[in-house]
């Protein structure tokens, strides 16, 4: 390969080690960082552009829940992809078993499932799966937001009941509703605590979870917060994939 040191970011700037272990300052060190092994964090994965060799190969790290723009960011970082360089998927054993496990669910069994061979397209679909769940989530506490906001018609509607026994929790039951549903059942829901809201607003914000959310579901419950529904959810989810 013929690299002679590493090019990494320590203490607010960038640092270059050569072959004998002696670190200096980038912009003052006499290797380029085309002839070291760059290493990228994710916050340096947005806006740095390192000039690489034209058949660099980069190795990028996946992780639980890894979404397009965190991706796509670091893959970004290659300039020449079209041309001679390329892209190596690395990560732990478990967050490929989740991806052949949810990539492949209409194999017969889990064993089947988590022992398939993870090609890339599969990396790339469960990325974006990620991307629209997390979107979808984004749908739901936006409205949640909203509509709450309508609802604060007094400093004293700002002010929710704290529920801390566990019936309170967990006594409800766990359905699978449309964002639409979720939203007009929150919308409900200030307007009974507080007696009044805006309603044009939370009437738009209704519409737009609906146009935005068509065909989307959730779970939900009245008892539980978001990130226990957000937990449920992902619950569920591995349920069905392993029956």
């Amino acid at each position: 390969v013929g690299l002679k040191g590493v090019t990494y970011y320590e203490n607010d700037e960038w640092k270059v080690m050569d072959s004998s272990g002696q670190v200096l300052a980038k912009k003052t060190s006499p290797l380029h960082e085309s002839d070291t092994f760059v290493i990228l964090d994710e916050p340096r994965c947005r806006g740095v552009d390192m000039k690489l060799r034209e058949d660099a190969h980069a190795f990028i790290t996946i992780g639980k829940e890894m979404r397009k723009d965190k991706f796509m960011q670091a893959a970004g970082r290659m300039r020449q992809l079209e041309q001679r360089q390329s892209l190596f998927i690395i990560g732990e054993q478990n967050i490929f078993s989740e991806v052949s496990r949810k990539m492949h669910a209409s194999n017969n069994t889990f064993k089947d499932r988590i022992t398939v061979k993870v090609e890339t397209k599969d990396v790339l679909n469960w990325i974006m799966k990620n991307t629209a769940n997390a979107m979808i989530d984004g749908i739901s506490q936006w409205a949640e937001n909203g509509l709450f906001f309508s609802s604060e018609a007094e400093a004293k509607d700002a002010l929710l009941q704290d529920h801390n026994d566990l019936l309170a929790l967990y006594g409800s039951p766990v359905e699978q509703k449309t964002l639409t549903e979720i939203a007009k059942k929150c919308r409900n829901y200030h307007l009974k605590r507080t007696g009044s809201c805006l309603e044009a607003m939370a009437d738009e914000i209704v519409d737009r979870v609906n146009e935005l959310g068509d065909g989307y579901t959730r779970i939900s419950s009245s008892g539980a917060d978001e990130e226990c529904e957000r937990e449920l959810q992902r619950e569920m989810e591995e349920e069905e994939e392993e029956e």
